[in-house]
């Protein structure tokens, strides 16, 4: 079950991580989710709140570390 949820974390990550530096900064989310339809203000906000709830160490990017606690 790990393995499957870790799997599926590191497909989200590859997918939002369009620089591919292994990290998603917060422009990129912006990105992602602005070309699946939202618009500007609808994607920062959700793009905070992700970072808000996911970004637990502070960093400003998110990687599989940040869904390893």
């Amino acid at each position: 079950m790990l393995n499957y949820f870790r799997s599926n974390v590191q497909q989200a990550i590859q997918k939002f991580d369009l620089n591919r530096d292994g990290m998603v900064e917060r422009d990129e989310a912006i990105q992602i989710f602005q070309q699946s339809g939202l618009d500007i203000d609808t994607a920062q906000q959700i793009t905070d709140s992700l970072f808000y709830q996911l970004d637990v160490d502070g960093n400003g990017y998110l990687n599989l570390k940040d869904f390893q606690t």
